[in-house]
C-alpha cells in the first residue's frame, strides 16, 4: 500500500516537471548554450526543428507513462495527467508559427528564408 502512495506521488511530481519542461524547453539552458555557437541560418531551423520534434517526444512518452501507470494499477489519476499533458499540445506542437515563434525567442531574430 505504501508502494502505490510512492507511486501515485512519483506519477504526479514527474508528470508536472515534464509539462514544465515542456512549455519552457527552448529557455533551458541545454537547448540554447548549444544553440548560441550556430552562425548558419539554416542550421538554426534545423535545430529549432529537431528540438521542437525532441520536445514532442518527451510529451508524448509522458502520456504514455501516465498511461500505462493508470491501465496496470488502476490509478485514475494517472489518467487524469495524461489528458493534463494532453492540454499542453497548443503550446508545444510543432506548428510553422510555432516553430518561428521558437526561432524568434531562441535567437532573438526573425527567421530568414
Amino acid at each position: 500500500m505504501l508502494l502505490y502512495y510512492y507511486l501515485q506521488i512519483a506519477t504526479f511530481a514527474i508528470t508536472l516537471a515534464i509539462i514544465f519542461i515542456a512549455v519552457k524547453w527552448f529557455h533551458l539552458g541545454f537547448v540554447t548554450k548549444p544553440a548560441k555557437r550556430i552562425s548558419d541560418p539554416a542550421m538554426r531551423r534545423m535545430y529549432v526543428n529537431k528540438q521542437s520534434k525532441v520536445r514532442l517526444a518527451v510529451v508524448l512518452l509522458t502520456i504514455l507513462f501516465d498511461s500505462l501507470i493508470y491501465f496496470f494499477y488502476d490509478y485514475t489519476g494517472a489518467g487524469y495527467l495524461a489528458l493534463m499533458v494532453v492540454m499542453t499540445f497548443p503550446f508545444i506542437a510543432p506548428t510553422p508559427t510555432r516553430i518561428a515563434s521558437d526561432y524568434q525567442s531562441l535567437f532573438g531574430e526573425e527567421e530568414k528564408g
